[in-house]
């Protein structure tokens, strides 16, 4: 039988899937009737819903002046001030010692992941878009032939804008997906399109599979052997 921390994990990756099928914002709002709220409101309320950001917590009430303004989860508290998304990349390199949660069996784990490197090297996940601040270091040393002997990388591409979303859909809709990675990784900024309609729900999926991953930064690469995570340049800790 499943201990109780094994099933509140499923419960969790199984509800942030769930939440995919709410749009984009992650949240959904329930049909009143009017003798409850208004339609006014009730259409404020879903307008305010789809400006959140997917795994922030507040919602982006407007932009004023070049700055974000959020609004806490019950309304109370408002912050206004520059909203920065780690997922863009880091400008510095740092290490943590932690244990990152593993997705559950149910929801198939390897799909997430493309696999490059030597199956007998050190395992290291790696998290990274296409074109994150610092994502280029790990690029470099995927491309490694140094690297790839040592080493066995598993992969999870993630996206957060059109540029990084095309090259994440080019990757894990193609039907060979190392080669398609192996031309990511010659050019990441290249202009990558597919020839056919993706038939994988993958791509709209990674978010969810990260979130539950907990990484909150970009570009990360975790040993597990070490429980370490790398966030950034990762070449002076391999």
């Amino acid at each position: 039988m499943m201990n109780h921390k094994v099933k509140l994990r499923i419960y969790m990756f199984v509800t942030l899937m769930s939440m995919s099928f709410c749009g984009s914002s992650g949240a959904q709002v329930i049909s009143t009737s009017s003798s409850q709220i208004s339609d006014d409101m009730h259409k404020a309320m879903v307008s305010a819903l789809k400006q959140q950001k997917e795994g922030l917590g507040m919602r982006v009430l407007s932009i004023e002046d070049g700055k974000h303004v959020l609004s806490g989860g019950n309304g109370r508290y408002i912050i206004k001030g520059n909203l920065t998304d780690l997922w863009d990349g880091v400008t510095q390199t740092g290490t943590m010692k932690e244990i990152i949660p593993s997705l559950p069996e149910m929801v198939n784990p390897s799909r997430f992941f493309i696999n490059i490197g030597n199956p007998e090297g050190v395992k290291i996940l790696v998290f990274l878009k296409s074109n994150c601040s610092m994502c280029d270091a790990v690029f470099d040393v995927l491309s490694s032939p140094i690297y790839r002997d040592k080493y066995f990388f598993e992969i999870m591409l993630l996206a957060n804008d059109e540029q990084s979303k095309i090259a994440a859909d080019f990757v894990y809709c193609s039907e060979d997906q190392v080669e398609a990675l192996e031309t990511l990784l010659e050019n990441p900024l290249a202009s990558l399109k597919n020839s056919t309609n993706c038939n994988v729900d993958t791509p709209a999926l990674t978010t969810k599979a990260a979130m539950a991953m907990n990484i909150r930064a970009l570009p990360t690469l975790h040993i597990k052997s070490k429980s370490l995570s790398i966030i950034g340049d990762p070449s002076a800790h391999l």
